[in-house]
């Protein structure tokens, strides 16, 4: 069975301090880990394509627009696309940062991590992680490419958030109130992030205590530099138990 890492941003918004500081010291430990477990990795750093346009979709004035969440659609259709040479696709965000070995939810057609419900009703993916079956995951992008573009009836899920967040009911439409409409009407396996023994740090506020190794940590939401140094400072700690280890593998500090 081959397997793929798909990963993306487009930085144009980004510093070249935070770029370096935070964000490729993630990537890397994502990569580090894929090669270990003997996947192939992608890297993307543009988009690709005209597709998924935020401002032409939500041209309304009182929608917060996010010009990147959409962008990981064109992503993974690239690497499911038909003929493709993998037989497993996985989406990794890139503040996510790798430290040991940890194993992906093995034999799943798709899944997503959940981790609240929208308005106490719908169940909303996390689209941190996700992934499955090439053949599944292309059927997903394929859907929100045809449900973006108009064409297809636009899903009655998609309208009624569109109209919740003009009123302001939600705060804006992401990637992720779009995927519910998909969830909600296929056969997608959802992981509470409670039961998630493979995933960490999905939670504001984690306890410092609980880090472990084989965890993936999402560094998500803001100060992303000062977390990442935080969970590093610790992993130092944690390496410098053994003295003899942390000095002949200074080079393989997150494995």
């Amino acid at each position: 069975m081959k397997t793929v890492i798909v990963q993306g941003i487009c930085k144009d918004n980004i510093s070249s301090w935070e770029w370096e500081t935070f964000w490729v010291p993630c990537m890397k430990s994502v990569r580090s880990w894929a090669d270990r477990s003997g996947f192939d990795y992608k890297l993307y750093t543009e988009r690709l394509d005209d597709t998924f346009d935020v401002d032409a979709w939500f041209p309304e004035a009182n929608l917060q627009q996010y010009e990147n969440v959409f962008y990981k659609f064109q992503w993974m259709r690239d690497c499911s696309r038909p003929y493709s040479p993998y037989d497993y696709v996985f989406w990794l965000d890139s503040d996510i940062l790798v430290w040991g070995n940890p194993s992906l939810p093995e034999e799943q057609d798709l899944f997503f991590m959940h981790v609240n419900d929208i308005m106490n009703k719908w169940a909303k993916p996390n689209m941190s992680i996700f992934g499955g079956r090439t053949f599944n995951v292309r059927q997903f992008v394929d859907w929100a490419d045809d449900v973006f573009h108009y064409r297809c009836p636009e899903p009655a899920l998609v309208t009624c958030f569109k109209e919740l967040c003009k009123v302001q009911l939600i705060p804006y439409v992401t990637e992720e109130y779009f995927s519910t409409a998909y969830t909600e009407e296929h056969a997608v396996k959802l992981f509470d992030y409670q039961d998630c023994t493979w995933a960490d740090n999905w939670v504001e506020g984690l306890a410092f205590s609980s880090w472990s190794k084989d965890m993936f940590y999402h560094l998500n939401g803001v100060n992303k530099v000062a977390k990442f140094q935080r969970i590093m400072a610790y992993i130092m700690y944690v390496k410098t138990q053994n003295t003899n280890t942390l000095f002949k593998n200074i080079g393989k500090i997150l494995e």
